[in-house]
This record gives C-alpha cells, structure tokens and sequence, in this order.
C-alpha cells in the first residue's frame, strides 16, 4: 500500500471511531461537597454574628445598658444603686475565639467574669466553671497583671482554654484601667512555654522520619506505643477534623499559645509537602496505638466483604464532608468532630462520641485499625492532601515519576 493509501486509510479509521463522553459521578460529588462546604462558611458567618447587647443585659435583666460612645465594646450598666463598666474581649481558646465580658465597678475593681461565645469543648469549659476559674479574678484591681501559680491557677485538662480567659479579662480589664480610671497597667507579655511534652513529641517526628529510612518493624511499634503515651495521656495533642475547620475559618492559635499544635501540625504538613506522605496515621496517632493494642488482644482479624474493603472508606468520607459541613455552618469547629479521642484520653465526651467510642473498642479486638480505615475524617482529610500533593508534583514533572 502506498503512503497516500496508508494516510487515507488511517484517517477513515480515526474518523469512524466515535467520540464517547463519559460521567464521572465522583467529580460531580466531589464539586458538589466543595461548593457545599463553601456556602456553609459563608452562611455560618451570616447566621452568627454575635449580639453582644442582648448578651449583655441577659447577664443583668433588670439593669439599663448602654454602649459607650467613648470606649471599644464597651457598655454602662446601672442596676439600682451600682454602675458598672463591661468590656468584651476575645482570645483564641481550644477551639477557636473564646469571647469573654469583664465587669469592672466604679472603683476599678474587677467585679465577675462571664463567657458570652466559645467554640471549645463543653465539658472543657464546663470544667472551668465546676472549679470556679474565673473566681480567681474578681476583687482584684483592673490594672493587675497576674502572674500564673501566684494570682491564679490553671485547671489541669484545660489549660488553653484556662489562659484564654485570663488573656481575656486581662486586656479587657486593663484597657478599662487605662481609658476609665487613667491607670498605667504593665503589659501582660506571652512567653511561650516549652516542656518534657514537647520535646518528646519532637522526638518522636525524629524517629518517625528516620524509620521511613530503615522501615524497621520494631522501631515503628514502638513508636506506636510511645506515641500513646507522649500524645494521649501526657499532652492529649491529636489532629481531629476540628482542627482543618479552625484552619478554614482562622481560628490558629499562636505559637506561644499552643507550642504543641504547631510542632504537630507543622510537622505533619511538611511531611506531606516535602515528603509526599502522611507521616500521623499509623505512627503518632495515639488513637491508632489503642486501636493497635486491642487487636493485639483480640488476636482475631475478621475477613471483610470485598464491598467493605471497595467503598467502606467512603464512611470516612462522608464523616469528613459531614465534620467540616457543621463545623462550617455553626461557625465552631468542634461541633463537627466526632472522634472519641477526649473519651479515651481526658474521659471527656459528647454526642455521637458515646456510641462511636464502644462501638470503636469492641471492634477493634475483631478488626485491626477499624476506626482508622472506615470512620477517621481526619486521616481522610491528610490522605486526601498527600493525593493532591503528589498529583501536582507529578504533573510538573511531565507526567513522569
């Protein structure tokens, strides 16, 4: 055959071949949870905005309040014979900005404390209120700078949230001190606070990072078990799906307020940025070390149906779709985390955690990692960063590995 022949032939054959178009029903759910998550951000921020007046004068009913014109989120309160001044202040907590009211009577001295918004755990700042934190505070001088362990306590298993009211009250307080009663109040300086906690989570990334080296079996046990201790019971520091929420919306603590977070966090991104992998899950996740020992015990591994090992992490990825969502629209991260991390660790829990925790243990004599391979919306969230990552590096490099 000639070369015209072969070329007329050829184009017959590309001609003739049809053009098929084919739906991709996971792109289409894919679009539809990320345009859903962003409507829930926006309409969460139009649903709750504050309305700290009517806060204020739930706080005193009987009293009249007025804004003052002269000072920021401030109000005058006269209820009977007493005036008093209540100034807002908002400090990042646990799990997001922890909004706080400080009255202060017309000698300058701090009345009471009162938490107006928060975004922690309820059983974290119900804790506070069960030790009577904020009691600490009241009878002192609005310009007082305390000093931790002289002028106040902080209440063990819940410290972050602890320094947030005190941040609070302490700007609240002084700002009222300075701009009512014309006192000069010495600044409250944040020093970041690094303990055996720190160093040993540091450790434990180093090890991590050089077993990916050696893949030595018996160094990631017992990296597994450490990792149940330094993280779960010492510094109770894991990533849930509260914390990719906080990310969205900004509520980041600082480096000082949470040295921890940001070794872990940071950590665990640069290892999926640099590395291409998802160094937490399966080696510092302390919920795995339990999950791990359980199994152990049990000493049974059930077999699964070939559909639950085909779409049985879609669980996790409608818990991760589901986290977010809620934590979206309620505009407080926590809502949406179900992991029954605090159950195990600080005993600790609330909502659907009751049933996932049992339900987690039982199985886990039976199934090995169950809760990490079909429920974990925050293992989802890391693998689905290490997917993106991976697939940008590829497609720079031309397709080529």
């Amino acid at each position: 055959m000639s070369c015209q022949g072969c070329t007329s032939s050829c184009a017959k054959n590309t001609v003739q071949q049809p053009i098929r178009w084919e739906f991709d029903l996971g792109k289409l759910f894919r679009l539809l949870a990320i345009l859903s998550l962003i409507g829930a951000y926006f309409v969460g921020k139009a649903l709750n905005e504050p309305g700290w007046e009517q806060d204020i004068q739930a706080l005193y009913p009987k009293a009249q309040i007025e804004k003052s014109k002269q000072f920021d989120q401030t109000w005058s309160v006269k209820d009977g014979e007493q005036n008093y001044w209540v100034t807002l202040s908002t400090q990042n907590s646990y799990g997001g900005p922890l909004t706080l009211a400080t009255t202060v009577d017309q000698d300058g001295t701090i009345k009471k404390l009162d938490i107006l918004a928060h975004k922690d755990t309820p059983a974290y700042i119900q804790k506070l209120r069960n030790a009577a934190f904020s009691r600490q505070f009241e009878s002192k001088p609005a310009d007082i700078t305390p000093v931790p362990g002289k002028d106040y306590d902080i209440v063990s298993g819940a410290t972050l949230s602890s320094n947030a009211i005190m941040k609070a009250n302490v700007m609240a307080s002084h700002y009222l001190a300075a701009e009512q009663f014309g006192k000069d109040p010495v600044e409250l300086t944040e020093e970041m606070d690094l303990n055996l906690n720190h160093g040993l989570l540091a450790l434990l990334i180093a090890l991590v990072l050089i077993n990916i080296k050696l893949n030595n079996k018996w160094l990631k046990t017992g990296i597994t078990l450490s990792s149940l201790v330094v993280l779960g019971f010492m510094a109770n520091q894991m990533i849930s799906v509260a914390n990719f929420s906080a990310l969205i919306m900004g509520f980041v603590p600082s480096l000082a307020e949470n040295p921890g977070l940001w070794l872990l966090l940071g950590a665990v991104f640069g290892g999926i940025i640099v590395l291409g992998r998802n160094i937490y899950c399966g080696n510092i996740c302390p919920f795995h070390a339990v999950q791990f020992l359980l199994n152990k015990v049990g000493n049974i591994n059930l077999p699964m149906h070939p559909m639950v090992r085909r779409y049985g992490r879609t669980l996790a990825k409608v818990g991760l779709w589901a986290g977010l969502f809620i934590g979206l629209l309620t505009a407080n991260p926590t809502a949406g985390a179900y992991e029954p991390f605090g159950m195990i660790f600080s005993l600790q829990g609330e909502g659907l955690q009751w049933y996932i925790m049992p339900a987690t243990v039982i199985g886990s004599f039976f199934i090995a990692n169950m809760f990490c391979r079909y429920l974990c919306p925050a293992g989802e969230a890391l693998n689905r960063l290490v997917a993106i990552r991976n697939s940008v590096v590829y497609q720079c490099k031309g397709g080529k590995k």
